[in-house]
């Protein structure tokens, strides 16, 4: 399974993926335990605990955003097969990478090296390579988010949650359906959040137990 110590090292979680709501499109999620960071259109909003509200974190991207990555206000994006990054210091994007082998449907990028998924299958490009690699087979469905660490994976399909364990080499749903089409999704030591329907969900326990809890405002999709 997912590595508790070693995925919080990473600071963040991350996914992202692609649904329509009021004219406009969400693609991603970022956060844990409360407090959140979303894509919505070529805007990326962030929700703090205890606040009633999301806010503006970030200059509008160079197009719709279909992946999201990031934390403390400097960000990763996708926008179709095109990686770029946001620098709070200096509030511009500048592209990070290679162009992916399609439109970007989850984005997780950590020193230099980067993972997308696109259609159903996750790629990675590695520090100094000059293409991308799949490292899964196809998932059950086109995947609508992703997270993951050092081959182990997390994506959202439908309105299912499975994961990809390197050792075993398959894929297995590991929570209840969600409320609706997943647009998000992260999970650590069975905790689980997704975005759908323009709302942020958290559920704990695996193997379809646990109810899935609204855990911020909703999202401004307007």
């Amino acid at each position: 399974m997912i590595n508790r110590a070693l995925t919080m090292s990473w600071i963040c979680l991350a996914v992202a993926s692609v649904a329509c709501s009021g004219g406009r499109e969400t693609h991603g999620l970022v956060g844990f335990g409360g407090e959140w960071a979303v894509a919505v259109g070529n805007q990326v909003y962030a929700f703090e605990k205890g606040t009633n509200g999301w806010t503006l974190t970030a200059a509008p991207a160079p197009g719709n955003i279909t992946g999201l990555f990031g934390f403390g206000g400097e960000w990763a994006v996708g926008v179709g097969n095109q990686i770029y990054g946001f620098q709070k210091s200096n509030g511009t994007w500048k592209s990070m990478a290679l162009p992916a082998p399609g439109e970007i449907t989850g984005l997780v990028g950590f020193g230099g090296e980067w993972a997308v998924s696109v259609g159903r299958y996750v790629y990675i490009l590695q520090k100094g390579k000059n293409e991308w690699t799949a490292a899964t087979p196809p998932a059950p469905g086109n995947i609508s988010g992703l997270f993951g660490l050092g081959g182990d994976w997390v994506v959202g399909v439908g309105n299912r949650v499975y994961v990809f364990e390197k050792t075993k080499g398959t894929w297995a749903t590991v929570a209840p359906p969600a409320p609706g089409a997943i647009t998000g999704v992260i999970g650590l030591g069975g905790e689980w959040a997704v975005v759908a329907n323009g709302q942020v969900y958290a559920s704990q326990g695996q193997n379809a137990s646990g109810a899935w809890v609204a855990t911020a405002a909703p999202i401004p999709m307007k």
